[in-house]
């Protein structure tokens, strides 16, 4: 049987801390778990669905915080 790889990543003290306030919010068991739950979110929001045709999240929000700006953000914002 295949064993997984493993990444060793060291981060700033403010990054850890963020990543653990996440672990217990979600009660998570593990900081592994924590860093593989946080980076399957960052890497699925960065994916651009070019085989669909979709636009990736990360592009609707910044298409979503682009026309609340562009309004001022006082007024709710239709993107019909």
């Amino acid at each position: 049987m295949a064993r997984n790889k493993s990444i060793q990543v060291a981060c700033e003290p403010k990054l850890y801390d963020k990543i653990i306030a996440y672990r217990k919010e979600n009660k998570i068991s593990s900081d592994a778990n924590a860093m593989r739950e946080l980076t399957l979110i960052g890497l699925n929001s960065l994916g651009v669905k070019r085989a669909t045709n979709q636009p990736s999240d990360r592009d609707l929000l910044e298409s979503i915080l682009l026309h609340v700006t562009k309004k001022g953000g006082d007024e709710l914002v239709s993107l019909d």
